[in-house]
């Protein structure tokens, strides 16, 4: 019953602002209701939460891109990124309470 996902992201020129691009995502999903078998609201309302929390929310899409860009944050190029492992991700999860 795991949703089916597609991404696009549009990068654009800002006519006002020379040194300013604007970069637009975005991500559709499909769940096959009659696989799923039991009523899907809080499926999709959990699944539209995970995905903005992971565009927009701390350690997200928005703040790491924001940061490359800015030169603040070096590009990661080979091993793990800023959640180092599971544990580290739990402890992230569990600050945003969604795990006991």
């Amino acid at each position: 019953w795991m949703p089916r996902l597609a991404f696009r992201e549009t990068l654009s020129a800002v006519p006002a602002q020379a040194e300013v691009s604007r970069l637009k995502v975005e991500v559709w999903y499909e769940i096959d209701e009659a696989y799923v078998g039991w009523p899907t609201e809080n499926l999709h309302n959990l699944t539209q939460e995970r995905w903005t929390e992971f565009y927009s929310g701390w350690k997200g899409y928005v703040e790491t891109v924001e940061g490359m860009a800015s030169g603040q944050l070096a590009a990661v190029t080979g091993g793990k990124g800023q959640l180092q492992g599971n544990h580290e991700a739990w402890l992230y999860l569990k600050q945003l309470g969604k795990y006991e």
